[in-house]
């Protein structure tokens, strides 16, 4: 913005030229004032028109960047390693169509160019109101295939070349959430995630480190099941689905960057956002706790945590609870969490309970136990585990020759290995699961199963 006053003859013009571009609309626009009129003696007068002018022209700044942006786009593939994310692209698409969008557009196993393209009303695809990818990543980028060809990378620069698309050439204001369903994608303090909420994007969810992609298919369906309903905030939706018990439970490492404290809709229907992306705001209060959630303390701390949440587990869900059929696993970010999980000799369960500490006093408890108990689990499972610590030995050993074999070139490690009994399918296997760094770059976690017989 600037002013420019310029005397000519004996006449006064005063020439007020406000500009401005903003990135997130498609259009520049400037208001061009001018008065003139032989001597202009009312100087007070002269000053409220040229104030009138600039605050006109800041009301017409702030609602263009709250235009309303309701479009999605989800985008997956199939990949040489054999990782298909097309079940949460396709999840995902589903969950938004559901939001009364004006566009919404899915995209697997396509091409890089096609990326490029825009919807029906010359939208970019990658600046549409939520954009969902699944795929491998690491903390820079993305990867994505065609059915295992073609493989073309969406990255943290504005630069387009090669093989590589700049997200920076298409992000703006416009984009309400954008979702990184990949390793690594929010690792250190300068990645991906962040990136896109830099350049303008309310907000952003990845991940600081591998995660299953089982495990992160059921995180994805549960954490989109929530914000479809255009209420619940994205902070909400993820501790939602991170309240459960998961053969991976890194999947509960996502770390979100922006104004989390928001369901994208309020930003894709043209709402402008508050004065800070921490300050809590009404559609936090909206959110209410899940079947299995319980808010156990709201005056707790670390040092309070173990034994209030004992206490209520032993009074309130299973009388006989004995913290040592668990084993505890520690993840999050914003929020850590703290996963009992249900062990009955060797054998790994999907049940259990995780506890929560959030802003440092609040303990919530979910139950997952499904209406079980250990007890009754352990009976169940008596006649089940032949496997003895030699077999099972000798079973992640195989497993790891598979992994070194197919992934052969690239790096390699053992994250998890045990006997697993799902409860759901009520099926009991040997799961290994083990991280890769592939050559390009990226990550991902693959799994190897092997069933016990009864």
């Amino acid at each position: 913005m600037f002013h420019k006053f310029k005397k000519i003859n004996n006449n006064e013009y005063i020439n007020l030229i406000i500009g401005r571009r903003c990135k997130s609309c498609v259009f520049d626009e400037y208001i061009h004032i001018i008065l003139k009129g032989g001597k202009i003696k009312n100087k007070f007068f002269s000053i409220i028109l040229i104030l009138f002018a600039i605050f006109f022209a800041s009301i017409t700044t702030i609602n263009a960047w709250y235009l309303p942006n309701k479009i999605s786009f989800a985008l997956g593939g199939v990949y040489n390693d054999g990782l298909d994310t097309t079940v949460d692209s396709n999840y995902a698409h589903n969950a938004y169509s559901t939001m009364g969008l004006s566009y919404t557009k899915k995209l697997n196993n396509t091409t890089m160019s096609t990326v490029m393209e825009s919807h029906g009303n010359n939208t970019s695809y990658l600046n549409s109101g939520i954009v969902f990818m699944s795929g491998h990543g690491n903390s820079s980028l993305m990867s994505f295939m065609n059915n295992g060809t073609n493989k073309f990378y969406i990255d943290n620069t504005n630069v387009t070349s090669g093989s590589y698309i700049g997200i920076g050439n298409y992000v703006s204001a416009l984009n309400a959430l954008f979702v990184f369903a990949g390793c690594e994608t929010a690792k250190g303090n300068s990645n991906i995630s962040s990136y896109v909420v830099s350049q303008g994007a309310k907000a952003s969810i990845g991940w600081t480190t591998s995660v299953n992609a089982g495990s992160h298919t059921n995180w994805l369906k549960r954490f989109n099941n929530k914000i479809k309903d255009k209420t619940t905030t994205v902070s909400a939706a993820k501790s939602s689905a991170d309240g459960h018990i998961y053969l991976d439970s890194r999947v509960k490492n996502g770390k979100i960057y922006g104004y989390g404290n928001y369901n994208p809709w309020f930003f894709m229907n043209g709402g402008s956002h508050s004065s800070s992306r921490f300050e809590t705001n009404k559609y936090k209060d909206i959110y209410s706790l899940s079947d299995n959630e319980y808010i156990i303390s709201k005056d707790g701390s670390f040092e309070t945590m173990d034994e209030l949440a004992t206490k209520f587990i032993s009074e309130k869900l299973d009388k006989n609870f004995d913290k040592k059929d668990y084993k505890l696993e520690i993840n999050g970010n914003d929020i850590i969490y703290y996963d009992y999980i249900l062990y009955v000799d060797n054998i790994r369960t999907s049940l259990g309970y995780t506890i929560s500490l959030v802003d440092g006093k609040i303990i919530n408890i979910y139950d997952n136990m499904q209406g079980q108990n250990a007890e009754g689990i352990k009976e169940k499972l008596t006649n089940k585990n032949t496997s003895n610590n030699d077999n099972i030995k000798r079973i992640s050993l195989t497993f790891e020759k598979q992994a070194l074999e197919k992934y052969k070139g690239q790096k390699v490690k053992e994250y998890l290995s045990t006997p697993y009994y799902d409860f759901e399918k009520d099926a009991l296997s040997f799961v290994g699961l083990y991280d890769i760094e592939f050559t390009d770059g990226t990550f991902g976690s693959v799994i190897f199963t092997k069933s016990i017989n009864e």
